[in-house]
């Protein structure tokens, strides 16, 4: 015997139709695309700041082995601390570089060789 519920047909009428749906799921991603973007600058900030004032844990931490993996820094960033941070270069790893073209597009190192 069925149910009342199990009788009834999906409405003609819904509230949440394509338009709103398609509002909804592009008003999502952009909402992400944003908060990804602001994560990533704010990893970037950190990054730098850690890469280039390293605490006494760091240093400590770096001299027994560690390793810190910088993820899509600048290019001219990645330069300026091979120079100015030559002794700790065996305690980096520079993934995902990033650099900025004359035409202002961003071009990444994807690591594939």
């Amino acid at each position: 015997m069925k149910t009342q519920n199990q009788n009834r047909r999906p409405s003609k009428h819904c509230p949440l139709n394509k338009a709103r749906l398609s509002a909804c799921v592009t008003f999502a991603v952009s909402t992400l695309t944003a908060q990804v973007m602001a994560s990533s600058t704010t990893a970037t900030a950190y990054d730098e700041n850690i890469l280039f004032n390293p605490s006494d844990a760091t240093l400590q931490a770096e001299a027994k082995g560690r390793v810190t993996i910088y993820d899509g820094l600048e290019h001219s960033v990645v330069d300026h601390a091979l120079d100015t941070q030559f002794g700790r270069m065996e305690s980096m790893m520079f993934v995902r570089t990033r650099e900025t073209l004359p035409d202002g597009d961003v071009e990444f190192d994807d690591d594939c060789d």
